[in-house]
């Protein structure tokens, strides 16, 4: 939703039907006592319980049906984030639903204010900046769903359901969550919804994470949490998950119904009740890494409110559920029908006969594989199976018992098994066999047009994030031989990749190389838990390629500023040891000539390193303090390192750090066209005056200050130009003496030439003060008006109050643009005699050579 906070700014519809809603807003636009507010898209996240509402989504039909939606709009209004019409229409305020228990919202940051509004089983815990283009339906990759019931709901089906002693035993929940991890993976759930068909392909859903929490008391009675991760979910799918999980554990069936649920053949499966479901976290997984770490916007995550949501649910959700469950008994009563429907819920268990008759057949040799030619040994199997996925893909499901012994509690399997990855996914990589673009969802394998192909590509990729996700987790494994091999296995998927790279870019500064893979690689390694030196230290072998340190130097940077965020800045020792050991290791070359090895051959640039800002402790400043001087700025240039030289100004100026030479110098050889340029534009100007404001300057300093960016402002756009020009004219006011930049008599009428020596790097050399600013007179013949406006105030003696740039700093050329359309254009006046007659004097023009006689 795209609104204001405080104070209505936004504009009503054209073709809004209510005009007096239309009429209030333009009442408060044009209100002088109304602060205008700039406008911003966000995403909100609201915690609430449905208790005594009748659901989430607004019904205007029938306004006394009270809903969530009805109490949120209402606060918002009093708030006042939106007008009195927007209130009433939702589509203006772009309103987006990301499912049917959870809400983001577009308003501004007044939560506080929100909140004040709110009754108390409603809050919004939290508020972010999102892309204009963010939907937060269509970005969502992911839910997480939980469920709250009685561990009763656990015990075999002889033992009383209304027996609030019982206590669920470690051996049942370790059962409870085996059968739950049968459901990872792509399933078709057709009998898990009354929605679909079995031939369905939408029916085909994709559960990353399902499993049973360690169980807990409320009012002597003992509850647990079930969580659920998947892709999407059908309606009443999770409630018949854990009702068929129910139904075996409690013996009604045995677990084999459960891979029969997925095929084609009719199941009726018990649905628990809904007292106890949850939506828990939206996942932007995909969002997050392509604009959650671009410096701009957030990562959509909320690791900051989970104090607060954890709150909330204790006070406002878990009281509430289980107080309606001891009252009203809805878990026992179902139970109770569930024990009553058995034989026609649930398929009867298999006969001695069948039973033995499958035996025969197996014993018969009827099967596939037989024991005989079966692998005796795990590396046997292992070998077995890899080379069978390689030779025909008719045996690619293989992958899943390759990628099963990722997660073996044995060393020596988890080592052979990364082997067999690498030597997999390496070769599929180089045949091309992997999927390339953006990645389609398992569920939507069977839909559209997709040729045999490419479902195998795709189904191939999948497995293939699959294994990057279970080597990324063995790199904090116990065991450092697990950890090497991990770290190994996906370096060499990196250099597969910048070969046969899986992703279409379409931004150049990055080319083909997998960038992600090395930041997942780096997140790991910097761990907040564990001493990651000795990995580090084989990991240095591969810092030694150019591009790998450029790529490790930039997932750092992200990770510090995460990780730092995440914990409040607070001091994370072992984090930030292994930080300053990955650092240390390091060796970043002085000329490009020098930069031959690479891990995908490409173009790069040395220069474009980026500094980053650490709070650490005393002694590591002193180690950092002694390679600031000469190991780390001198690697600093463009636009950028202005932002690096705000710490180094910080030290100079309030901790006597004065031992860096030429600061001024170094400031002064930023200033190229690429500063018009950059997205940190605005940051960079208010640095740089920041960095001029001291008025015991030296004039030829300033001066040489002023004339350079005279100069680039011959080549700048005019959003740059409006920054520029109050900005020379500010250090112009500082510094009196470089009036005669302006005014400057000279003898000579005509033109000569501008000492001012453009290439030279001391400002205290190139002959400032002996030039003018001719190339500001020059822009008051600029296209643009209000450039021109600008570069005419020299013409007059300056005022003594100095330009607030704050305002232009963030200019775009949109708003420029939009700014003169919305503009009011006043009537042009014309002065002109009156003509008395056709030829009004004789003396005149028209009276001489033209008589009417």
């Amino acid at each position: 939703m795209t609104d204001e906070s405080d104070k209505v700014l936004k504009r009503p519809a054209e073709d809004s039907p209510g005009a007096e809603a239309e009429h209030e807003d333009k009442k408060l636009k044009t209100d002088p006592e109304v602060k205008k507010y700039s406008k911003k898209k966000v995403a909100l996240l609201l915690a609430y319980s449905g208790k005594g509402y009748y659901g989430m989504q607004r019904n205007t039909a029938h306004p006394q049906f009270r809903t969530i939606e009805d109490e949120l709009v209402d606060a918002l209004l009093r708030a006042g984030c939106i007008p009195e019409g927007h209130a009433q229409s939702m589509k203006k305020m772009s309103f987006q639903r990301c499912a049917r228990t959870d809400k983001l919202w577009m308003i501004e940051n007044i939560l506080d204010s929100i909140n004040m509004h709110l009754p108390p089983q409603i809050r919004v815990l939290g508020c972010k900046t999102v892309t204009g283009g963010f939907n937060s339906k269509n970005n969502c990759v992911g839910r997480t769903y939980s469920y709250l019931l009685p561990t009763v709901a656990f015990s075999h089906m002889d033992i009383d359901q209304n027996d609030t002693s019982f206590r669920l035993s470690s051996e049942t929940l370790e059962r409870v969550n085996r059968l739950f991890s049968l459901y990872k993976g792509t399933h078709n759930f057709h009998n898990f919804t009354s929605q679909k068909g079995a031939k369905d392909p939408s029916a085909k859903r994709y559960i990353l994470q399902m499993s049973c929490g360690e169980p807990f008391l409320q009012q002597n009675s003992e509850f647990a949490v079930i969580t659920v991760r998947g892709q999407s979910f059908m309606m009443h799918q999770i409630r018949k998950m854990i009702g068929l999980v129910i139904a075996v554990v409690k013996g009604y069936t045995d677990e084999g119904v459960m891979e029969k649920s997925w095929g084609e053949e009719k199941v009726d499966i018990p649905k628990v009740p809904g007292l106890g479901l949850m939506l828990e976290k939206v996942h932007f997984d995909q969002y997050n890494k392509r604009f959650g770490g671009d410096g701009i916007h957030e990562m959509l995550e909320w690791s900051k409110e989970e104090e607060a949501i954890a709150a909330f649910k204790e006070k406002h959700i878990y009281p509430s559920i289980v107080e309606t469950e001891l009252n009203e008994k809805s878990m026992v009563n179902w139970m109770t029908t569930l024990k009553d429907g058995a034989k026609t819920h649930l398929p009867c268990l298999p006969t001695a006969r069948e039973k033995k008759k499958k035996t025969i057949m197996a014993a018969s040799g009827s099967s596939n594989v037989t024991e005989e030619n079966a692998p005796s040994s795990y590396k046997k199997s292992i070998i077995y199976k890899t080379n069978r996925l390689l030779d025909n893909r008719k045996h690619a499901n293989d992958i899943f018992e390759v990628l099963e012994y990722l997660q073996s509690e044995k060393d020596k399997e988890v080592i052979f098994s990364t082997n067999a990855c690498s030597k997999i996914f390496c070769e599929l990589l180089e045949r091309r066999e992997l999927f390339v673009g953006k990645l389609p969802q398992e569920e939507d394998l069977t839909q559209g047009d997709h040729s045999a192909d490419e479902k195998y590509q795709i189904f191939m990729r999948h497995r293939y994030n699959n294994c990057v996700e279970l080597l990324l987790e063995n790199i904090d494994h116990e065991s450092f031989q697990v950890k090497e091999s991990a770290l190994c296995a996906l370096m060499k998927f990196a250099a597969a990749e910048g070969k046969h790279p899986l992703e279409i870019l379409d931004f150049r500064e990055h080319y083909n190389f997998p960038r992600y893979l090395i930041q997942a690689v780096v997140e790991h390694i910097l761990s907040e838990t564990a001493d990651m030196s000795l990995l580090i230290s084989r990991f240095q072998e591969f810092m030694e390629m150019d591009d790998v340190r450029y790529y490790v130097m930039s997932a750092v940077r992200y990770s510090i500023s995460k990780i730092m965020a995440k914990n409040k800045k607070a001091v994370i020792p072992v984090f930030q040891n292994n930080v300053f050991n990955l650092l240390t290791t390091i060796n970043v070359p002085k000329q490009a000539s020098e930069m031959t090895n690479f891990l995908v051959q490409q173009k790069t640039n040395h220069e474009d390193w980026k500094a980053t800002k650490l709070k650490l402790p005393g002694s590591m400043y002193k180690k950092i303090l002694v390679s600031l001087h000469e190991s780390i700025l001198p690697q600093m240039s463009g636009a950028i390192s202005l932002l690096a030289l705000n710490g180094l100004f910080v030290l100079i100026h309030e901790h006597n750090f004065r031992d860096y030479p030429d600061f001024y110098k170094k400031l002064y050889n930023l200033l190229d066209p690429s500063i018009f340029h950059v997205k940190y534009r605005a940051r960079f100007f208010h640095l740089a005056n920041i960095f001029l404001s001291s008025t015991h300057l030296p004039v030829y300093l300033v001066a040489a200050f002023v004339k350079r960016l005279s100069r680039l402002s011959l080549s700048a756009p005019p959003t740059a130009l409006l920054i520029l020009l109050p900005f020379i004219c500010n250090l112009i006011r500082r510094h009196p003496s470089c009036r005669t930049l302006i005014h400057r008599p000279s003898a000579a009428d005509e033109p000569r030439e501008d000492p001012y020596v453009m290439e030279e790097d001391d400002p205290g050399q190139c002959r400032a003060l002996e030039s003018s600013l001719w190339e500001i007179q020059t822009l008051q013949k600029h296209y643009h008006p209000d450039v021109a406006k600008a570069a005419m105030k020299i013409n007059v003696p300056l005022s003594e109050q100095e330009e607030d740039i704050s305002e232009v700093l963030e200019l775009s050329t949109f708003e420029l643009m939009e700014r003169e359309l919305k503009a009011k254009k006043d009537g042009i006046p014309l002065e002109f005699d009156l003509a008395t007659g056709l030829l009004s004097s004789s003396k005149g023009v028209l009276g001489v050579h033209f008589s009417l006689e």
